[in-house]
């Protein structure tokens, strides 16, 4: 990436020179040149557990002049622009914050709002006395800070984002300390949004967000003037950006790819492309040189073997001689050719299964939920055959993690009946795990809560390339490597039945794809809630269950991804 010549930025960027990060004693970034540039927007992407997130968290400790953690070791400089303000959203968003929504909303736009008061206020003065000089200057003043923070049309850009995000009339009574996760990161985005920042720092912002938040956050971001480093595994935002920005998983230099994600995966394919080839020429190259020593070391013998007389012996001594110099340089020749390493691929373990016939799943005449005097769902009916592959979209709060529960039964079923055929094994992954023992080591956690035993257990370590962290703690790991190591845990339990909530939240891009690859080719039956609708197109999905509101669900048969993208848009306020 372009050096900055800090000197002379001003405004929502940064720069690092020979920049590089530590994190207890392991390399995660090498040194390495880069800037964010005013209006620029950039993805960081990397494998789960590269150092995106710490990244993240030093520029914005960086910018309020704090200090990186002791077990964090940084070297190079990064500096944070003059005139930078900066938006943090962290992946583990925690709102410390006592008060009502519309409390938390007005102290994150609050400078922005004082501002457009006393312009109302400096207006009437200057409208009432237009001759005084020191109210003129203080105008001017107020005019340039309704310039700087884009004040004029605050009002309407509120509107907009409460309603983009879905937190409106009674909403904007609650409580903090009453809503939930997901709740809290649309409401932190839109606090964000609203606040003075000119540069956003965007960990993971699509984690937790429905479909609604979702296309609003995206037809935000590609319309936003500010400048953006964003860290997300939603394609459809890193078609947005201009450039992608990756941690090298070889080298940890940080690798810039002038382009959009499309381009980025362009250049990635073809760089592997490129290294398997160069792999095999190297075998090639080390075949040949192993069979000219071969049969260098085999005319020496058969002309030892036959000859008899003196002179036909002298003759063998000398190429012999010959070919020992010959054997010594192949030798050298082959000693200076390096090992040819295949490129390293995780892979997860591929179910084994026999493809079942007809009915498998049967959902008649159910009400859904917790609450028999509101249920989520009421009089809910869904047939689904072997085979099917079936996606699930909709707002938050309308039902479809409940659906998912009470199909694995979890909960959540008031009346009807659910019918799964007996020979049909299930396996479910839940839209979070279970992480509340952080002590607890990683085999015993994949054999209890998936149901494998150790052995299988450490074959899917090794098909993630994770095999030397076996010995580690649940605590050691990203939230994005448990989730990759729970999906390895289920698919290698052979189910011919996945049901699976936001199966993508938290994981890096190449797991996602290698992800796509494997359900692709899965014999079996997906029932799966996703808002990625590009994992929705890639694994082939052909109906979907469309949770409009309360209460409101249609079933669409699918033939094209213009058809899915159709759906998605639908959705936009």
């Amino acid at each position: 990436m372009k050096e900055s010549r800090d000197k002379e930025q001003k405004g929502g960027g940064f720069s690092a020179r020979n920049f590089s990060l530590v994190i207890e004693g392991k390399e995660m970034i090498g040194e390495s040149n880069f800037s964010l540039n005013p209006g620029e927007k950039i993805a960081l992407i990397g494998r789960n557990g590269s150092g995106k997130s710490t990244f993240l968290s030093l520029i914005e400790k960086f910018s309020r002049g704090e200090k990186a953690s002791e077990h964090i070791e940084t070297k190079g400089s990064l500096k944070i622009f003059p005139g930078a303000r900066i938006g943090f959203l962290p992946q583990d968003l925690q709102l410390n914050f006592t008060g009502s929504v519309d409390d938390y909303l007005f102290a994150a736009g609050e400078e922005i709002t004082l501002t457009i008061r006393r312009f109302q206020e400096l207006s009437k003065i200057i409208e009432s006395d237009p001759t005084s000089q020191e109210k003129a200057v203080d105008y001017n003043n107020i005019i340039a800070r309704m310039n700087e923070f884009d004040a004029w049309s605050y009002q309407a850009k509120r509107t907009s984002v409460l309603q983009g995000f879905g937190i409106v009339d009674d909403y904007l009574k609650r409580q903090i300390g009453e809503i939930s996760g997901g709740e809290a990161s649309r409401l932190a985005l839109a606090a964000l949004i609203l606040s003075p920042a000119n540069l956003y720092l965007l960990d993971e912002p699509t984690n937790n967000l429905d479909i609604k938040g979702l296309l609003f956050l995206n037809k935000f971001l590609q319309e936003s003037s500010h400048s953006i480093l964003l860290v997300s595994h939603d394609r459809s935002f890193l078609e947005s950006v201009g450039q992608i920005l990756e941690i090298d998983e070889e080298t940890h230099y940080l690798r810039n790819y002038g382009g959009n994600y499309s381009f980025y995966h362009q250049r990635k394919e073809e760089e592997f492309k490129g290294r398997l080839r160069q792999y095999r020429e190297q075998q090639q190259k080390r075949k040949q040189l192993e069979e000219s020593i071969k049969e260098l070391d085999s005319q020496a013998q058969r002309f030892e073997n036959f000859s008899r007389d003196a002179f036909k012996r002298s003759q063998g001594a000398k190429i012999a001689k010959r070919a020992k110099v010959q054997k010594a340089r192949l030798k050298d020749e082959l000693s200076r050719l390096p090992e040819p390493q295949l490129p390293a691929k995780p892979s997860f373990i591929r179910p084994e299964i026999v493809p079942d016939k007809g009915l498998i799943v049967s959902v008649s005449d159910t009400d859904l939920g917790y609450s028999e005097e509101k249920p989520i769902l009421k009089d809910f009916s869904l047939k689904l055959y072997a085979g099917d592959r079936v996606g699930v979209i909709g707002p938050n709060g309308v039902g479809k993690s409940t659906l998912l529960r009470a199909l694995n039964n979890q909960g959540g079923l008031l009346k009807g009946n659910i019918e799964i055929k007996g020979n049909i094994k299930t396996n479910y992954l839940p839209q979070s795990a279970d992480l509340s023992r952080p002590e607890e080591k990683i085999l015993p956690f994949m054999e209890k809560n998936f149901s494998i035993n150790e052995t299988i257990a450490k074959r899917v370590l090794g098909q993630l390339l994770l095999s030397q962290l076996a010995h580690l703690k649940i605590g050691d790991f990203s939230v994005g490597e448990i989730r990759k190591i729970a999906i390895g845990c289920i698919l290698a339990s052979n189910p011919n039945f996945l049901i699976l909530d936001e199966p993508t939240n938290h994981l890096d891009l190449y797991t996602i794809e290698m992800l796509e690859e494997t359900l692709e080719s899965y014999a079996g039956g997906i029932l799966v809630v996703s808002h990625d609708e590009r994992f929705l197109e890639n694994i082939k999905i052909k109906k979907l269950i469309i949770f409009k509101e309360l209460n409101n669900v249609e079933i669409n048969e699918i033939s094209s991804f213009q058809e899915i993208k159709s759906i998605f848009q639908s959705f936009l306020p």
